[in-house]
Order: structure tokens, then C-alpha cells, then sequence
């Protein structure tokens, strides 16, 4: 009995269960087994609130009184946040901190000096993709990492820096950026670690903990410590203190400070975001409405991003990475009320505006950034620019200096892009740009080179900052799972239950219909992913063209092959195979077709079906589902579905071999 069910099982037609044996053996290939080569530690979830508000933290300084007094201990509820702020995913695949092209070249790893609460001692690599920290093959001790340390630095309060519990090694792998970005990406590169530490610092305060960032250091001895091809470029010391009112001073008295002779501040703003819901919700806004901002709006964002100072103590917020700070701000004012238009240089220790130019030089900056329309339709353009001259003040070499100076630019925007969503706020940075053009424009100074251009406008916070993201977003994520169900329901149609409850016919034109239903959703969303908007806005053939390349020919990786890239790769090749399937259909509408090569097309067609359907599945599973806030409920569904079309494909002919009867 059970040959002959094997041989008829075998005789009809393939049915799904081959299909779930092969995503089943997918699913244990790329998620079970490297799981268990590298035993890796899931992380609690990240709080993604607290009572800490953002503005507390960017205006008031790290008191220096009790970092003596370090906490042995360190929570692994602490060491989740930071990791989460500093490479965390917030709206796939939109991470804490912004990266060119979204290339995401930084890594972080995290060695203990001691066993923690959860966590046993030694070396371990963040993995954003499901929050978790892989275990290092090399196990460097905390001993020779910290000579390596020490050697070049004998300013360092060595007691101290024994003492702390907890490192974090930042590392860049340059040819992720590079390769699509050139030498440019290098610059790049450095801004997104500045990103990555200023929200490393901010979340450290909002926790209470004290850090300790080095970044001078033997950076080949590093990487042979850590058996590393990347290059480390800071490393941060952290530790718990005894006392969690020693360094922030949250319940600011807002009184008092009205007393405060500012030029340029005005208490009549107050924003009650905390700093993990901005960290959560900070994104590359480019989509601006017409409104004008307020003056006091603008008043607020520069104070508590660029060169902050502590109403108190009048010293920085945060100590820049580079001893003498290097930022000039410029603003291309259009439509900010009470400010005219025109073009000032805001002068941070007087937090005031000093008028420039007269006329506004939105629309130079625009052609100078490649003719970026969120530049033109911005309120407010702000160019960062270094100063050049600082560069030679300190006794490092330029290279190193110059690299510091970009950590600062990058911590500056990671405030401005924090402090914007709490006044409702939207912007982008721009990189790409030409420099002498910028220059020209702003009229800068001689020693001052452009490094960011970002314009800034009011936004629709439920559609920018909501829980869809922008409409860009939200459509491209509703269309992607239109095009899934679309596809299900097609497949579900011609099961055979569902033929025989509605005619043969029917159920064929329904299947096709669906079909292409899903093709025209399929398309939507790759358009819209993959720069289609951008086209939209600035209807050129170069970057129609852009879109083209990036849904056909783009299979280079996003760092290692992990599963998260094999997705994307997945999804490319399911691309072609979808293409060649619907040559296949569309063959089968012609009768002479159909005649003469009917039964092989019919094949060649079933199969194509199956390995797409894998494809989609495999794609929707690591690159839609895992990695956003629906799962596990996404991979429920799916599942439930499967098992659904499976039972209506399988139940009719097992019933014909009689496993249901008697």
C-alpha cells in the first residue's frame, strides 16, 4: 500500500509539499545553522520611551563630580539600548543612524571585562537584523585591548578605564560605501560614525551611564587582536554609576533659565519627546509640506544641535571630537516666519543670525546638489562647513584631525535630525554635492570647506514619522504584501476544491487576472523602492535609468552573505524568473503555441511557479517580516496560508488513493 501511494504521490502532478520542504530546508540553512556555528545571545527588547526628554539631555552637561565611582555591574538591558541606538533597526531596514545609500558600513562589537547578568565574559558582534550579539570566533582578553588602548594614551584616568565593565569597538568596512560612492564614500564613512557616537552619548545619558570615547589608537594592533579585516576607528568605554543624579540635571528648573541673558533663546518651545522615541522615529524625511516654520522653531533646533552650551555652566554639552570645534553653520532662509529671506551665518556662542546675503540661494544650492528637489522645496537649507584652519591646531596629524572633524559634523546632524522630529520637523543630509559651487554660493569663508547640505521644511508627522513611515513607505509596504496575497489567492484559485466549486473557466480567468493584479503590485513597489520616487520628482532619463539598473542589475551585497543580503539577491533573481514566467503564460495564449509545445511550456511553467512562490516567500520572510515590528504575526499568517493551500491541493487526490477512506 505504501509503494503504491509513493508511486502515485510521485505519478501526478507536483504538488506544494515539495515546495514546503524546500523553504522548510531554506529556513534551516541560512537562520538554524549559523545560529549554531556562532551561539549568539537574543537582547531584550529595547524601550522605545522614557521620561528622559531629549531637550534635558542636549542642554545640559555630563558633570564630571562621581565618575569615579563605577558600578561594577552592568545591566544587559543597558547594553541592549546602546547597542540598539547605535546600529539598532527602527523601520526596516532604516537603522538608528543614516547611511549613504543605505550601504550601513560600521559593525559593532562588544567585549566584557567581567561576566555580566546574562552575558558571559568575552567578545561579541551586534547583529541588528534580530537584536541579538554573536559570539566572537577570536576571543581577544580585555587586558591586551586595553594596552593597546593605554600605549597611546596617557591622558586617560587608567584606574578608571580598568575598572569599566563594558567596551564598545566601532569598525568600518570602507568598500561597502566605496564601492557605490568612491573615494567620496570615505568621507562618508567617518559622518556615520559621528551619528553613531553622538546617539551612543545620548542614550548614554538618558541611562544614566558614563562613556569614555577613544579614538586614537594602534589600529592594525586592533584589528590582530579582534582576527579583523575591518578598520577600528573608536572605541568606547562605559560603566554604570553609583549614583544616577551625578550627571543630568532632568528636572530642569525652566524658570530660572528665563533669567539667562540668550540672545537667541525663547522657553516659548518645549517638546516633550523623549530621547528613544526621537532615536526611534529619526528618518530621512524629503518630503515637505508648504507651510512656513516659526522663528522660534529655528531658534530651537540650532541651539540644541550645533555647539550646544549648558544654560548653567556655559561650557559645550558634549566635548567635540576634535579638541577645537570646526563648525560654521550657514542658513539659505526661504520661508521661516519673522526671519526674511536670505542667506546668514549663525553664530553659535551668541546664538543669533548674522545676514549675509540678501536674497535667498535655494535655488543655486539646488543645481549645485545635483538638482536634489527636496532642496528646492525645503524652508530652510542648512550647509554645515569645517573649518579648516582648526585642523592644523592641534598636535595630531591633519588626516586624524580632519576624520575627528567629520565625527563632529555627523554628532551635529544626528541632533539636528533627533531635535527636528520633536518639533515636527523634517530634513535629509546631503553629501553629494559640488564643493566649490557651495563655497561659492554661501560665500564662506576661505578656510571653510562644505560638508553637509540639509534642507529642512515642516512635515505631516503621521504620514513622515507614523508607524507606515513616509507615503513612499507606506505604499511601497502595502503594495508588497497586495502583491503577495494577490499572488496567493491566484494560486488558490486553481486548487482543485476550488475548481470543482466553481467552473474550470472561471477559476482560469480569475487565476490570470490575479496574476496580473500582482505583477502591476510587484511593479509598484520596485518602482518605488528602488528610486522611482526620485524619477517622479525630477522626470530625467538619467534617473529612470537609475531605477532601471537598481531593479534588474543590482545584485551587489550590503556587507557579508548573511540571510538578510540572500534575500535581497533572492529577490533580484525572483525578478528575471518572473519575467520568463510570464512569457510563459503569455505563450500559452496563442493556440498554435500551445499546440505544438503545449505540454512542455505547461512544465517548464508549473515549475517557474514554484520556485517563484519559494523566492517571494524566502524574501518576504527575511527581508519584510523577520526584521519588522509584524513578526512574528507576518510569519504566522504565512505559514497559516501555506498550510491552507497545501490541504486544498493535496486533500481531492489524497482522497483518491483512499488515505481518507476506509
Amino acid at each position: 500500500m505504501l509503494t503504491e501511494l509513493q508511486k502515485n504521490f510521485l505519478k501526478g502532478k507536483r504538488n506544494i509539499i515539495c515546495s514546503l520542504v524546500f523553504i522548510l530546508l531554506i529556513v534551516l540553512c541560512f537562520l538554524i545553522i549559523p545560529s549554531l556555528a556562532s551561539p549568539s545571545v537574543v537582547l531584550p527588547t529595547p524601550q522605545k520611551k522614557s521620561d528622559v526628554l531629549l531637550d534635558d539631555v542636549l542642554s545640559s552637561k555630563f558633570s564630571t563630580q562621581g565618575r569615579e565611582k563605577i558600578n561594577e555591574s552592568f545591566d544587559l538591558n543597558s547594553i541592549s539600548q546602546l547597542a540598539w541606538a547605535a546600529q539598532g533597526i527602527t523601520h526596516p531596514p532604516s537603522r538608528t543612524v543614516p547611511s549613504a545609500g543605505a550601504t550601513y558600513p560600521l559593525d559593532v562589537f562588544i567585549s566584557t571585562r567581567i561576566t555580566l547578568e546574562h552575558l558571559d565574559n568575552g567578545t561579541y558582534v551586534y547583529n541588528p537584523t534580530d537584536h541579538s550579539l554573536i559570539r566572537s570566533e577570536i576571543q581577544p582578553t580585555y587586558m591586551s585591548i586595553l594596552q593597546v588602548i593605554i600605549s597611546d594614551n596617557n591622558h586617560l584616568n587608567l584606574e578608571l578605564i580598568n575598572s569599566a565593565p563594558i567596551l564598545f569597538l566601532i569598525t568600518a568596512e570602507y568598500e561597502r560605501t566605496t564601492e557605490k560612492y568612491s573615494n567620496r564614500g570615505i568621507r562618508y564613512v567617518h559622518l556615520e560614525i559621528g551619528h553613531l557616537l553622538q546617539n551612543l552619548r545620548i542614550q548614554a545619558k538618558a541611562l544614566f551611564i558614563e562613556l569614555e570615547i577613544v579614538l586614537n589608537f594602534d589600529e592594525n594592533l586592533l584589528q590582530s587582536l579582534y582576527g579583523i579585516e575591518y578598520t577600528p576607528l573608536a572605541v568606547v568605554f562605559a560603566w554604570e554609576t553609583d549614583s544616577a543624579d551625578l550627571h543630568l540635571n532632568k528636572k530642569l528648573n525652566r524658570n530660572n533659565c528665563n533669567n539667562l541673558k540668550l540672545k537667541y533663546y525663547n522657553f516659548d518651545v518645549q517638546t516633550s519627546t523623549s530621547v528613544e522615541e526621537a532615536i526611534n522615529a529619526r528618518r530621512s524625511i524629503r518630503d515637505y509640506l508648504p507651510d512656513a516654520i516659526k522663528e522660534t522653531e529655528i531658534k530651537h533646533l540650532l541651539k540644541h544641535s550645533i555647539n550646544q552650551i549648558d544654560a548653567q555652566s556655559n561650557e559645550s554639552v558634549f566635548d567635540p571630537f576634535l579638541s577645537n570645534s570646526s563648525i560654521s553653520a550657514y542658513l539659505s532662509v526661504s520661508n521661516i516666519e519673522g526671519i526674511e529671506e536670505g542667506v546668514y551665518r549663525y553664530i553659535s556662542a551668541e546664538q543669533s543670525l548674522n545676514k549675509i546675503i540678501n536674497n535667498s540661494k535655494q535655488e543655486e544650492l539646488w543645481e549645485a546638489s545635483l538638482k536634489q528637489q527636496w532642496v528646492l522645496d525645503a524652508a530652510v537649507v542648512i550647509v554645515l562647513f569645517m573649518n579648516q584652519s582648526k585642523l592644523y591646531e592641534n598636535y595630531k596629524t591633519y588626516e586624524f584631525n580632519y576624520r575627528n572633524a567629520l565625527f563632529d559634523m555627523g554628532a551635529a546632524a544626528q541632533n539636528l535630525y533627533l531635535e527636528s522630529y520633536a518639533l515636527g520637523l523634517g530634513m535629509v543630509v546631503i553629501g553629494a554635492f559640488s564643493d566649490t559651487e557651495i563655497k561659492s554660493i554661501i560665500t564662506a569663508l576661505s578656510e571653510e570647506s562644505p560638508i553637509y547640505v540639509i534642507p529642512v521644511g515642516k512635515v505631516s508627522v503621521i504620514s513622515a514619522y507614523g508607524p507606515f513611515g513616509t507615503w513612499k513607505q507606506m505604499i511601497t509596504s502595502i503594495s508588497a504584501w497586495l502583491s503577495i496575497s494577490a499572488m496567493y489567492f491566484a494560486h488558490l484559485f486553481i486548487t482543485p476544491m476550488i475548481r470543482k466549486k466553481i467552473k474550470s473557466k472561471r477559476s482560469v480567468r480569475l487565476h490570470i487576472s490575479l496574476v496580473l493584479l500582482s505583477i502591476l503590485f510587484l511593479i509598484v513597489h520596485l518602482f518605488l523602492n528602488h528610486g522611482g520616487w526620485t524619477f517622479l520628482r525630477n522626470l530625467t532619463w538619467v534617473s529612470f535609468w537609475g531605477v532601471i539598473k537598481s531593479i534588474f542589475f543590482n545584485f551587489s551585497l550590503k556587507g557579508e552573505l548573511d540571510p538578510y543580503n540572500v534575500g535581497f539577491i533572492i529577490s533580484r533573481l525572483g525578478i528575471w524568473f518572473g519575467i520568463f514566467f510570464l512569457a510563459l503564460s503569455l505563450a500559452l495564449l496563442f493556440r498554435k503555441t500551445r499546440l505544438k509545445f503545449g505540454s512542455k511550456i505547461k512544465i517548464i511553467h508549473k515549475y517557474f511557479g514554484y520556485a517563484l512562490v519559494i523566492m517571494i516567500i524566502y524574501h518576504a520572510l527575511i527581508n519584510g517580516v523577520i526584521v519588522s515590528y509584524i513578526y512574528p504575526w507576518g510569519v504566522i499568517i504565512l505559514v497559516f496560508a501555506t498550510l491552507i493551500y497545501a490541504f486544498l491541493t493535496l486533500y481531492p487526490r489524497l482522497r483518491k488513493i483512499k488515505i481518507f477512506t476506509k
